[in-house]
């Protein structure tokens, strides 16, 4: 599990260690930004400090419509206590961490000065989320389609956070949104009111 804190600016703060051109770690403050789809921002003079390698231009349009060329950079990061190959877009703006960083986690964020929030990894994920962990690969399987279609599927251990444990369970690498599903739930009692903004909760019944 990934954590950080709202400062009093109403900012969450997510204190992240990037890894320079030589291997060696820096820490660094960065906002959590649900409005940015990207995954990562840095200023060029800390692009400049790491020694990062340039890995292509992009086009981006700001948002008083004028259009400008950006530079994407590759780095790795410490992410959830695992090293990650990423990019970072150059900007003049203060570091940023994207969507695009947080997807396959659940962000847990009270909007309160000085509170705690969380990022906590969640199963069932997209090719691209599994290659960025670098799950390891458990076995294939066989599945059959709603259509009766037969495919090859991946599945790859991945530990989890679950009801305030860590847990080391399976992931089936899929195109669709990350689902959790009955066997992971087993021995939990679902309660689930139909109604929206209603919370519902999973209670212990026996171990599984």
């Amino acid at each position: 599990m990934i954590t950080g804190m709202v400062n009093a600016d109403r900012e969450a703060i997510l204190r992240l260690v990037l890894y320079d051109a030589n291997g060696q770690p820096q820490e660094m403050d960065t906002i959590v930004d649900t409005g940015f789809d990207g995954k990562l921002t840095l200023p060029p003079d800390v692009v400049q400090q790491l020694g990062l390698p340039l890995k292509r231009q992009a086009r981006a349009v700001l948002a008083d419509g004028r259009e400008i060329v950006t530079k994407i950079y590759e780095i790795k990061i410490l992410w959830d206590g695992q090293p990650r190959l990423t990019s970072a877009l150059e900007t003049e703006a203060t570091p940023l961490v994207g969507m695009s960083l947080m997807y396959g986690y659940e962000l847990n964020l009270p909007i309160l000065d000085g509170t705690e929030f969380t990022l906590r990894l969640i199963a069932n994920l997209p090719p691209d989320v599994v290659q960025q962990l670098g799950l390891p690969l458990k076995r294939q399987a066989r599945a059959v389609l709603a259509d009766g279609r037969e495919i090859v599927t991946k599945i790859y251990e991945v530990k989890i956070l679950w009801d305030g444990q860590p847990r080391a369970t399976s992931a089936l690498e899929t195109e669709a949104a990350p689902l959790v599903g009955m066997s992971l739930m087993y021995g939990y009692e679902l309660n689930l009111p139909i109604l929206d903004g209603t919370e519902f909760t999973l209670r212990l019944i026996a171990n599984p």
